[in-house]
């Protein structure tokens, strides 16, 4: 992934994903919105940090060639709105677009809920990467369950969470990588299936914490999710990631399809 990031900082707007980022037929949506999220970054100053991204997943990104389009589409003095089509030739794959907010004065100050008590990474059951059983994304990521079932387990909980830490470790996480690492977990409400179903991501909106402090890219973040309610072959859920020493870093909702 950073390989990728760094070839969108460098300038480049056309790159060729391969395979091992599938996330069955198409690419990880994880990867697809971080690759879109950071060409709107490179545009954007760094005095405006992203406040909000928004992701609507148009069709399946295949492995190869894809291009990014970033666009500003306003720019005042303390935020930027932006959007980026991911293009697969002629065709909208993905429609990505991020608030950056330039910090501001303010007598409102509210903390953030404190994570909740989980087991520990080491108390945790790893995710094993068995190709052709997991999907294939998932052998970048190192993913621990603390809290719910495994997919397709019968497990009732409402709740599904764990940590999660890149296998490939950049230098330090950015926003870009806190997109990936929110998504690279399955949608919390395929525990409680019994048996293997498909589903898929319709819509996703995350939100940053700022200011996101420095965080080593080894360092794992624990993750915890909720099923809101699921019916007529659509889920909603809503989730949070924090660092390792509590700080919350990013709140995030899903309209998810499931074929069950």
């Amino acid at each position: 992934m950073q390989s990728y990031l760094q070839q969108i900082t460098d300038g480049q707007r056309v790159l060729t994903l391969d395979d091992s980022w599938l996330q069955g037929r198409a690419t990880f949506g994880g990867l697809v919105a971080a690759l879109g999220f950071q060409a709107m970054r490179v545009l954007v100053s760094a005095d405006k940090p992203a406040r909000a991204v928004q992701i609507a997943f148009v069709g399946p990104v295949a492995p190869g060639e894809v291009e990014l389009k970033p666009l500003i589409l306003r720019e005042g003095k303390s935020v930027v709105q932006a959007q980026c089509h991911v293009m697969q030739g002629d065709a909208v794959m993905a429609v990505v677009l991020a608030s950056f907010g330039a910090a501001r004065d303010s007598s409102l100050q509210v903390a953030a809920e404190p994570m909740p008590a989980m087991p520990s990474l080491a108390e945790a059951q790893e995710l094993p990467y068995i190709a052709g059983v997991v999907p294939t994304f998932v052998q970048h990521f190192q993913m621990s369950w603390a809290v719910g079932g495994f997919p397709f387990s019968a497990n009732p909980s409402r709740e599904m969470g764990g940590w999660v830490k890149f296998r490939q470790a950049p230098a330090q996480l950015d926003e870009a990588h806190v997109l990936a690492m929110v998504d690279a977990w399955p949608p919390s409400v395929l525990p409680m299936l019994k048996t293997p179903a498909a589903a898929s991501s319709l819509t996703w909106a995350v939100e940053f914490v700022q200011p996101l402090a420095p965080i080593a890219g080894d360092q794992p973040c624990a993750y915890l999710a909720q099923s809101e309610q699921a019916s007529e072959g659509y889920a909603n859920a809503a989730a949070k990631l924090w660092s390792a020493d509590g700080r919350l870093l990013a709140l995030s909702r899903q309209s998810i399809t499931v074929f069950a």
